[in-house]
């Protein structure tokens, strides 16, 4: 079985890839207050208030393009080293 492994400092997920339901590839994301987790110019991780509810992110904001999906148990928000990049990982993610 294949997982998306996403580690943190703050936290360390592992999300089944089987477990992905409701998957978006996103341009634009309302990002609000952190609950947990770390904010810098070029890192968000950890726990975040958006459009969508209280989601796991792992993200650099300065790279428009971001998956967002759900499982049973999580919402989470991930993006790569550039919107090309992060666009290639949602179709192979999407795909399998």
């Amino acid at each position: 079985m294949k997982s998306l492994h996403l580690y943190l400092i703050v936290v360390k997920p592992t999300i089944k890839i089987d477990k992905i339901r409701n998957i978006k590839l996103l341009d634009n994301v309302e990002i609000g207050n952190k609950q947990v987790g770390y904010k810098e110019d070029k890192c968000y991780a950890g726990y975040f208030d958006t459009q969508f509810g209280t989601c796991f992110i792992y993200i650099n904001p300065n790279i428009h393009s971001y998956i967002y999906f759900e499982t049973k148990d999580n919402k989470c928000l991930i993006n790569y080293e550039s919107e090309e990049k992060t666009k290639e990982l949602y179709e192979t993610i999407k795909n399998i």
